[in-house]
């Protein structure tokens, strides 16, 4: 038996119907850690290493962690989609001139 097409049938017949999926494309994230008002020389002396989080609406909840000065990447997400990224945690910084790291805001 053909899909959209007219077939008389026997007393018992089965119909198989197959649909293709297509796999979604792979994207990720690649997240750099900036500071505003630095100067120069940096008064990051020592980078912290940085904790992220993304809310993503088809692949869930991703985390990565890196040091500042580096890139931090977080794969398995799908091209399309929205996520919601949040850094976590920042520890192990240290900065001259009595410096301190103030709230954090993400840029796309």
């Amino acid at each position: 038996i053909s899909l959209n097409s007219s077939t008389a049938i026997s007393a018992s017949q089965a119909v198989t119907i197959t649909n293709p999926l297509t796999a979604p494309n792979a994207a990720q994230l690649n997240i750099t850690k900036l500071y505003s008002g630095d100067t120069v020389p940096s008064k990051v002396t020592t980078q912290p290493t940085i904790g992220v989080q993304a809310v993503c609406s088809i692949s869930g909840t991703k985390t990565t962690s890196f040091t500042a000065g580096t890139t931090g990447t977080i794969t398995g997400l799908v091209q399309g989609e929205t996520c919601t990224v949040t850094e976590t945690a920042i520890t192990g910084g240290v900065l001259a001139g009595g410096y301190t790291f103030g709230a954090t805001s993400a840029a796309v």
